[in-house]
Order: structure tokens, then C-alpha cells, then sequence
């Protein structure tokens, strides 16, 4: 079983970049979840799933809502030539992301720790060629936005799953 913790979006914000998914997905890739921003990559359980979600609730207690900004559209060109949605600088969101990072170590085991850049992907897996093609269009189609993020979401999938299951929100003081 793996587990990940992610900034899930507003119903009308996920559903437009849900949208663009579909529409410009490659057929390599395997979208588990609806748009979301990752705070913590999909990780096996070091401890108790109940401990984790003790932990998780903890840690949101101790933030506040804060905005979020969508400011454009970039990619990754050596992981899979990935489109994505790019988030604004933030602070409060790299401070989640650092108290995240510490105090979940003892519960999640993470394999490979990269560096944090906050993204919504639209597109990934894809060939150079078509990753050239999809990110003028997927460009003109991704709005600005801005929104509110009030809680951290915990999603966990079995090896043989391909879809990720929520198991718990959590509300932010």
C-alpha cells in the first residue's frame, strides 16, 4: 500500500484541468487521481496508518488557510516530458510542505526525496514530439486562478490498484 498527501482543488478548478487531462493525456499514462498539487510523493507505510493520520491531523492544525495561484503553464523535459500547471510562489505553501517533510519521515518512507516544485499535471509520459505539440495548445486552455487551500488530503492505493482512494481530509485550523 502506498500513500501520498496532496493539495486536492476546488470542484470547479479540478473539473476544468480534469478536462485537459483527458483531452491531452498520453496512453502511457495512468491518471489515478484528479488534478492535485503533491505535497508528499506516494510513499510505503513505516508505521500505523492510524499514527499517520494522528500525525497528519497535527500538522494541520497548525496552519491557515491560505491562497494559492495558478500563473501558468511549464514542464518537465527529463520525467516522462510532463505538462504542468504552475503554482505561484508561496510561502505558506513551502512551509507546509518543510513541516510535511519532517514530521512524516517516521511514518512514510520516501525513496527518492526531490526538491519541491509545486505543480498540477496535466499531461506526462509523453514523447518529445507530442509533449512539443500539447504544451502550445494545453497553454491557451489553463486560466489563471487563484484559490483558497483550507486542508491536505491523505489518498492511499494497493500495488494492484490503479486509482488512488481518498482516506482522509484535513481541515486546516
Amino acid at each position: 500500500m502506498k500513500y501520498l498527501v496532496v493539495i486536492a482543488l476546488p470542484l470547479d478548478l479540478s473539473s476544468r484541468l480534469a478536462k485537459i487531462q483527458r483531452l491531452y493525456r498520453s496512453p502511457r499514462w495512468n491518471i489515478a487521481l484528479p488534478p492535485h498539487i503533491t505535497l508528499l510523493p506516494p510513499a510505503k507505510l513505516r508505521s500505523s496508518k492510524k499514527e499517520l493520520i494522528t500525525t497528519l491531523a497535527k500538522i494541520a492544525g497548525q496552519f491557515s488557510s491560505f491562497e494559492i495561484e495558478i500563473v501558468g503553464v511549464g514542464k518537465f523535459k527529463n520525467r516522462g516530458n510532463a505538462i504542468f500547471a504552475k503554482i505561484g510562489e508561496s510561502p505558506k505553501l513551502s512551509e507546509l510542505h518543510q513541516c510535511l517533510s519532517n514530521q512524516i519521515k517516521n511514518h512514510l518512507e520516501f525513496k527518492n526525496q526531490r526538491h519541491f516544485r509545486p505543480h498540477i499535471t496535466l499531461s506526462s509520459q509523453l514523447q518529445r514530439n507530442e509533449a512539443k505539440e500539447k504544451f502550445d495548445v494545453i497553454k491557451k486552455l489553463v486560466p489563471k486562478a487563484k484559490f483558497l487551500c483550507e486542508k491536505i488530503t491523505l489518498f492511499s492505493k494497493s500495488d494492484s490498484a490503479r486509482k488512488y482512494q481518498k482516506v482522509a481530509e484535513f481541515a486546516f485550523k
